[in-house]
């Protein structure tokens, strides 16, 4: 039987679990995809909350953060949308920064 070339192996696959913290990911399939989801808008907001942020408001779907320390950052798009690239980097960014 033929594996298709994206098929993980158990370590990879374990520590796609602990990235999405245990949740049920067996059941998504195919599991050779784990990897390839990218976080929707609205958990990289759940991020920016929990360590601090605060929605100071936004025009349209733009949506402004800004940290007590004077940090601020600008999330754009629908909520269920994907995150891009560079949003997902950004916020990895100023939290590093807020946490400093």
């Amino acid at each position: 039987m033929r594996q298709h070339p994206l098929t993980l192996d158990k370590q990879t696959i374990n520590i796609v679990r602990v990235m999405y913290k245990n949740r049920h990911i067996d059941n998504i399939v195919p599991k050779q995809y784990y990897l390839l989801m990218p976080p929707k808008i609205r958990e990289l907001i759940k991020k920016l909350e929990k360590v601090g942020f605060s929605n100071r408001g936004g025009k349209g779907s733009h949506r402004n953060y800004i940290h007590p320390k004077g940090i601020a950052v600008t999330i754009s798009g629908k909520l269920g949308e994907d995150a891009k690239k560079y949003q997902e980097n950004e916020v990895k960014r100023k939290i590093v920064e807020a946490q400093k």
